[in-house]
């Protein structure tokens, strides 16, 4: 996927923009349209930042003593287990899309069988895992999760009046205006023509998450054990945690299910490439 770079809103306006590596290897860009000067921009982005680097010292699986790690190895069954209020919200939501895709995403993916029975989310922020050796990793939306979250602080800050976030292969766009953002999706069989694309959509105040069956670690679980039934997904929505979540699951569903989805979660455009390379737009 590529993006073409916010345009400033106003003549006094100017682009601030930086990228970084997070997530261990994964490029983040942080771009903001403002009149704030520039040192005050630049706040804001590493504010951005800070929040990417907070969430992963939650729900790293490659961080010892992350909080998804502790709890993962603390022996089971347990009851009313304190937790942090960003993991609490971010089991949640994988329990809703494990449950919404019918477990083609799924929040205990590394176990053989799903095991989303045995956990209970209770209202005082603790949890219940019933049963012995349950792994969870929501991971599959937490990149989804961390740019709404960014978003949002981003969109309350009236001296900000565009903002673009990408994080690997989700990008979310707000402009005060509403003017359109143009985004280009990766063509997965472009023979190396950089300039191949599948598809373009304009998105105003919109996310569009792209997966593939090239990524690692999928965070889905194949219910019905066959091979991926795309090459690449790609979902626009309102919320970036939407579009994240469920264009990982959708690698895995057939045609009339992501349709289905789309209509019932009232999704803005779903873009499939299946393994036979026939191009399907919901």
């Amino acid at each position: 996927m590529t993006l073409f770079s916010i345009w400033p809103h106003s003549v006094e306006a100017k682009l601030y923009q930086r990228q970084q590596l997070v997530f261990g290897d994964v490029l983040a860009h942080i771009e903001i349209d403002t009149d704030l000067k520039r040192q005050a921009a630049y706040k804001i982005i590493q504010a951005g930042f800070t929040k990417i680097n907070d969430y992963n010292q939650i729900f790293s699986t490659y961080i010892k003593n992350s909080e998804i790690n502790q709890l993962n190895k603390i022996q089971k069954p347990i009851k009313h287990y304190k937790i942090s209020d960003e993991l609490h919200e971010a089991i949640s939501l994988a329990i809703f899309y494990t449950q919404e895709t019918k477990g083609h995403f799924d929040l205990t993916f590394e176990m053989s069988q799903t095991a989303l029975h045995a956990i209970k989310l209770n209202k005082d922020k603790t949890i219940n895992i019933l049963e012995s050796n349950v792994i969870l990793n929501p991971t599959g939306l937490i990149k989804g999760l961390v740019i709404d979250k960014i978003m949002l602080e981003l969109k309350k800050n009236n001296n900000i009046n565009a903002a673009m976030i990408k994080l690997s292969g989700d990008i979310a766009v707000f402009n005060r205006a509403n003017n359109y953002q143009t985004i280009k999706i990766y063509n997965p069989n472009n023979n190396g023509d950089v300039n191949s694309f599948l598809h373009e959509v304009k998105m105003v105040n919109q996310s569009i998450s792209t997966s593939g069956q090239y990524e690692r670690g999928q965070h889905i679980k194949d219910v019905n054990k066959t091979k991926l039934n795309h090459k690449q997904v790609s979902v626009i929505a309102s919320k970036t945690i939407l579009s994240d979540a469920l264009a990982t699951a959708m690698l895995h569903m057939p045609l009339k299910l992501i349709k289905d989805l789309k209509k019932r979660l009232k999704l803005k455009q779903v873009v499939v490439l299946t393994q036979k390379n026939k191009l399907t737009i919901f």
